[in-house]
């Protein structure tokens, strides 16, 4: 039986929306919901919120989770998740906690759904991937897209003529082995990394207060959510 590792990481400060991981949404926290759908997943797991705000230690005892207190220099704006996956590895190793896989749920991913997460994890095992990760399709629905430069010229290498649809990585899930996170120090990028498609509605990740505005008002009319899609499962 795999080994699995569920981390949820919660950062103290963000930028863009003040500590939006504690944001209530409807009758929970953000955080507390991914807690609840880590806890149901149906596979053989271990669940750690890493964080540098003890805030959360006494939740993750109410929760009956683990919880890892990440060092200042893993809790700036710029580090990496990766880098606070492998830090944690490393310090359950050095306890002699070894795992095969980790999967990685963002607390502001609101209306993720268990049924995308052990989805997802039936075909990385299935299939016996490196990796796989979430994505949707943009809600763009453009054949020409152009990359920002300096002189703000469009060049016609730039514009997308074949009628293709275009995919977003976005922030739900991230399942990786732990040979390849360790071998790699990143979550896709191998011929044997593949993408999860999850539906738009499914797909809000709440980066900043405009996302946070749709999510809500979304939130109030959820027989809406497969309404506004243009593709996905």
């Amino acid at each position: 039986m795999l080994n699995n590792l569920v981390i949820i990481p919660c950062r103290k400060n963000s930028k863009r929306i003040k500590n939006k991981n504690k944001i209530h949404f409807g009758n929970q926290k953000l955080f507390e919901n991914t807690i609840k759908n880590a806890k149901k997943l149906k596979i053989n797991k271990d669940i750690y919120l890493d964080s540098d705000d003890k805030y959360y230690e006494k939740f993750t005892k109410k929760y009956s989770i683990n919880f890892n207190l990440r060092p200042k220099y893993l809790s700036q704006s710029k580090s990496k998740s990766i880098d606070v996956v492998l830090n944690l590895l490393k310090k359950l190793e050095k306890n002699g906690k070894y795992f095969d896989n980790v999967i990685l749920l963002q607390a502001t991913s609101p209306f993720r759904r268990n049924e995308d997460i052990e989805k997802a994890y039936k075909t990385f095992t299935k299939n016996k991937l490196d990796s796989i990760v979430s994505a949707c399709y943009s809600a763009f629905k453009n054949d020409q897209v152009i990359f920002k430069n300096t002189k703000n010229k469009i060049d016609n290498n730039y514009l997308l003529k074949e009628n293709k649809k275009i995919l977003l990585i976005n922030g739900a899930i991230y399942i990786a082995s732990v040979k390849f996170l360790k071998k790699n120090n990143k979550f896709f990028g191998s011929k044997k990394s593949k993408y999860y498609l999850m539906k738009q509605s499914l797909s809000i990740d709440l980066d900043t207060n405009f996302d946070l505005y749709l999510a809500k008002k979304l939130l109030n009319n959820k027989n809406k959510l497969n309404k506004f899609d243009l593709y996905g499962n």
